[in-house]
């Protein structure tokens, strides 16, 4: 023992043998609370794994009692989560098989599963399930979740197909009227009002496309939210009435009549000063009242867009058209002004002429029928009449 040794009394030792023990003690106490502990967490984690278990069995007998057509994989995509279908993955289900009823794919049912489609989406495009494939009737997954109002899973997927055939940087609504969808469309833009005239990458709005397409549901439903008639495409500058020119398909010839009595200008020129005629549009059409272009026009009373198209084909102006027979004069006695009537007599309307219906109707009589401006008109025809009377005589 050297000199810088500490030599403790026997009661000093006791107190520290004292403090030890009780140190010792609090320790025993602490393992054993760890040691209850540990066996609580093992009992709960295998009362964890046995719910598991449990939930895991029924979740299976689901998926076997409702997956109808499709295998379980199928059912467990459109209502389950992404651990559930990787489970069944794992577990040697075909990711690539198709329902036997329609031939719908996994990604067809997890564009139904409004909870956890998105990532289920996700793990199947990951694992090479093409986000266009397509069902027996051409539909895609995005028509699914459109179908169901799933818009997030079908924004999604309209990003994931882009570039695919007819994309074009389509947004919801622009998709919707390229395939003619248009209880979906309401939905879309129903929560996305903005969309209404968005465009896209080739400067086209919703009803330039609807236009192109010839859906006169679709263009009238547009129009009747506000849709701008007269909104040039940003690529060539042709408006609704330039891409129903342009479209060869049935139908198109219904839009005319629609078009004008919402402001369209059958005037109006592209970037190359081209006029929805001059693009194609078929001048012979008839609406659904069986009118020319220029009465259409005249019923209608956009006069710029009715001397546009009798400089473009004269013969409009004596031609009897309609369910009376009528001539363009008669259209316009009925729905003009003065003006607009002596114009078309100064360029050769019969004022005198009847109409071909069996009833020998002449304008003077249409005249009495408009609202605005019979105290003008009337007197102007009567006054045609009058020289025939005293021609006979």
């Amino acid at each position: 023992m050297n000199c810088f040794s500490v030599r403790r009394s026997s009661s000093e030792t006791r107190r520290l043998v004292g403090k030890n023990e009780q140190r010792e003690g609090k320790m025993t106490a602490i393992e054993e609370e760890e040691r209850g502990w540990s066996k609580v967490k093992d009992d709960r984690l295998k009362s964890t794994t046995a719910r598991t278990s449990v939930l895991r069995a029924l979740m299976d007998d689901f998926l076997n009692e409702h997956s109808g057509g499709g295998t379980r994989l199928h059912a467990a995509a459109s209502l389950a989560d992404e651990a559930t279908c990787r489970r069944l993955v794992e577990e040697g289900a075909d990711i690539c098989a198709r329902c036997s009823d329609f031939s719908a794919t996994v990604l067809h049912y997890a564009a139904l599963n409004g909870s956890h489609g998105e990532g289920l989406i996700t793990y199947f495009v990951s694992e090479g399930i093409d986000a266009c494939v397509t069902d027996e009737d051409g539909l895609e997954p995005i028509h699914y979740a459109l179908r169901v109002g799933n818009l997030g899973i079908a924004n999604m997927l309209l990003r994931l197909r882009r570039g695919g055939p007819g994309s074009s940087g389509d947004s919801l609504l622009h998709f919707c009227v390229r395939h003619k969808l248009l209880r979906p469309a309401k939905v879309v833009l129903e929560r996305h009002r903005w969309l209404l005239e968005s465009t896209e990458e080739m400067g086209r709005t919703p009803l330039h496309l609807a236009a192109a397409v010839a859906d006169v549901r679709i263009c009238e439903w547009l129009l009747k939210e506000g849709a701008s008639v007269t909104a040039m495409c940003g690529f060539y500058g042709g408006t609704a009435l330039h891409h129903m020119a342009m479209n060869g398909s049935e139908g198109a010839e219904n839009l005319v009549d629609l078009f004008l009595s919402y402001g369209a200008d059958i005037e109006a020129r592209t970037l190359a000063r081209e006029t929805p005629l001059q693009l194609g549009a078929d001048c012979t059409v008839r609406n659904k009242n069986g009118y020319n272009l220029l009465q259409v026009c005249l019923e209608k009373n956009v006069i710029n867009s009715a001397r546009f198209v009798l400089d473009y084909n004269r013969e409009q102006l004596f031609e009897t058209c309609g369910p009376g027979g009528e001539t363009a004069l008669h259209v316009a006695a009925r729905y003009c002004d003065l003006p607009t009537c002596e114009w078309l007599v100064r360029n050769g309307a019969d004022p005198t002429v009847m109409s071909d219906d069996g009833y020998g109707i002449p304008p003077v009589q249409m005249a009495k029928f408009n609202n605005k401006w019979s105290n003008e008109l009337v007197p102007f025809f009567e006054q045609f009449s009058d020289v025939v009377r005293e021609t006979e005589v």
